[in-house]
């Protein structure tokens, strides 16, 4: 409509110049020569017209060129309020990160980091808009002790929880969506992986990623016996078999014979979503025991055979994350830590040590040895006691992601892996 006037009134405008020409060429051209009344007020419409075209427009430009104002939102948290919500620096710059929501036996899917820079976090973050929130779901995020006995966990989908002491939380959630970029270069920036959280993180991206996988293995787990030459080693577990996975339904088999808890044994372990049914055959006294573990035991529990491809990514990551943490508490002293990476014929191989203290009475050195492929697949992990003790995982012969991979699904023959996953 505003257009359409202005048109109208630029015509009624030309209109009146028009009149007053055709007036002042009937006076006989005489620029002095006195109007009539009507042409008199034509010509007053006309500037009118012209004056009110003018000051409109110009007042329009102003409005468009005036700079955008943003509302004011009242449950945005100020920058003073932001930094408030982490209390004191932490003394330990220790922190967690963790991949995903931790359920399932994903609880130990976690690697080490540290905070860099405590106040320069506080102060980024002051930056971003926040805002109180309810518990919602959490992506993937960074947990860190933040003084007083608080925990802080900062999630990468833009959200903070604070624990109290008593066991209360506070809730933060990003006010604006578009800052959730911005949010995860401050994370990236100031949660620093060393070494051993980076091979740990290499491990985690390589444990599910193909589709099946068959092989034969080897596990081993020796002590040196009191005594004897340093060369002999007493093997409490030495066994050989076959391991094979549907990646895709979450299904392992696993066969194999040898020394457990030196007797000869024969095994047969088959899971389902992370849920364990194992059976060890005693082939001296002919006894067979069958057990069964929950997710939530199925790495962890010492009752179960230690063999079983994904239980050694288990205990690596737990290594591995034990080493961080250690190496961290010693500032990286080369005396009591190490790391260095290698490429070999199947992969990387990565060699590192670390030295714990054991209780107050001395410390030992434990010497690893891990070996995964271009995708990041485990194909052997290793690690060397300066007690004497050893233990050894590797695949022999494997193929990944075979086109003509079968396997038989075993579920129906355990009631406990075909039932429901709610307990």
């Amino acid at each position: 409509m505003k257009l359409s006037m202005r048109h109208n009134r630029f015509y009624s405008g030309l209109l009146g110049v028009l009149l007053l020409v055709c007036g002042t060429a009937a006076c006989g051209n005489n620029p002095a020569a006195p109007s009539s009344s009507e042409d008199t007020a034509v010509q007053s419409s006309s500037e009118n017209t012209a004056s009110t075209s003018s000051t409109e427009t110009a007042a329009e430009s102003a409005v468009t060129t005036q700079p955008e104002t943003e509302e004011y939102d009242p449950n945005v948290l100020s920058k003073e309020e932001v930094r408030a919500i982490f209390a004191e620096d932490p003394e330990d710059k220790h922190a967690t990160y963790y991949p995903c929501p931790p359920t399932s036996s994903q609880e130990f899917n976690w690697t080490s980091c540290y905070l860099l820079d405590p106040q320069g976090l506080k102060d980024e973050l002051s930056e971003l808009k926040w805002v109180k929130a309810e518990k919602t779901e959490y992506y993937d995020y960074y947990l860190y002790d933040c003084g007083q006995h608080h925990k802080m966990k900062i999630s990468t989908g833009g959200l903070i929880e604070k624990e109290l002491p008593d066991f209360q939380y506070e809730f933060y959630q990003l006010a604006n969506i578009k800052d959730l970029d911005k949010l995860c270069e401050i994370l990236d920036k100031y949660f620093v992986m060393d070494d051993y959280s980076k091979l740990s993180a290499e491990v985690n991206k390589g444990e599910y990623n193909f589709s099946n996988l068959t092989a034969h293995f080897t596990y081993t787990e020796s002590q040196k016996e009191n005594g004897v030459k340093a060369e002999k080693k007493i093997y409490n577990k030495n066994i050989t078999g076959e391991f094979k996975c549907d990646c895709k339904k979450r299904i392992t088999h696993t066969t194999g014979e040898g020394i457990y808890k030196r007797k000869e044994s024969s095994f047969d372990l088959f899971s389902k979503n992370e849920k364990l049914v194992y059976t060890i055959h005693d082939k001296e006294t002919g006894e067979e025991k069958t057990d069964k573990l929950n997710d939530k035991f199925l790495y962890v529990s010492y009752n179960a055979p230690g063999f079983e491809y994904f239980s050694v990514y288990q205990d690596l990551r737990y290594d591995l994350n034990k080493a961080s943490f250690t190496a961290y508490n010693n500032s990286y002293d080369e005396k009591k830590c190490s790391f260095k990476s290698s490429k070999v014929k199947d992969g990387t191989k990565y060699k590192y040590s670390i030295t714990y203290k054991l209780g107050n009475i001395g410390e030992y050195t434990i010497y690893y040895t891990v070996v995964l492929n271009e995708n990041g697949n485990l194909l052997s992990y290793e690690k060397s006691y300066s007690d004497g003790r050893n233990f050894l995982y590797k695949l022999d012969d494997y193929e990944f992601d075979s086109k003509d991979f079968e396997m038989e699904d075993l579920t129906s023959n355990y009631e406990y892996l075909s039932a429901s996953d709610e307990r």
